[in-house]
C-alpha cells in the first residue's frame, strides 16, 4: 500500500489534519517558553533553562502516562530505573554545562 492510495482512503485526511494539530502545541511550548522569558526578563539563558526543563519533564513524563493510559507497565522495572536515571542524569549535566547567570537587568544602582 502506497501513500496515494492510503490517503485516497475516505477520512485519512481529516484525521491527519486533526492528529498534526493536536500536536503543535506540545512542539512549540518550549520556543514560547524562550520567548515569554526574554520578553519579560530573564533573557535566551534563562529561557533556554525553562525550555529545556519542559522537555526534559515530557520525556519522563511521557512513558508514565502511556503506561497508565495502556493500563500495563510499559517497561520492566530495571530498564524503567536505568531510563529515568539516564534521562534524569543527562538532563541536570546538560542544564549546568549551558546554564550561565545572565547580567542584571535594569538601571544600574548609585554607588
Amino acid at each position: 500500500m502506497g501513500y496515494r492510495e492510503l490517503l485516497g482512503r475516505p477520512g485519512i485526511r481529516p484525521w491527519l489534519l486533526v492528529t498534526l494539530a493536536a500536536k503543535l502545541p506540545v512542539a512549540m511550548a518550549p520556543l514560547a517558553l524562550v520567548f515569554l522569558v526574554r520578553e519579560t526578563s530573564g533573557g535566551y539563558t534563562l529561557g533556554a533553562v525553562l525550555g529545556g526543563a519542559y522537555v526534559v519533564g515530557e520525556v519522563v513524563g511521557a512513558p508514565l502516562l502511556g503506561a497508565r493510559l495502556h493500563g500495563a507497565q510499559a517497561m520492566p522495572s530495571p530498564v524503567w530505573r536505568a531510563y529515568l536515571h539516564l534521562v534524569l542524569a543527562d538532563g541536570s549535566s546538560t542544564s549546568a554545562r549551558t546554564a550561565k547567570p545572565s547580567p542584571p537587568s535594569g538601571p544600574p544602582s548609585p554607588t
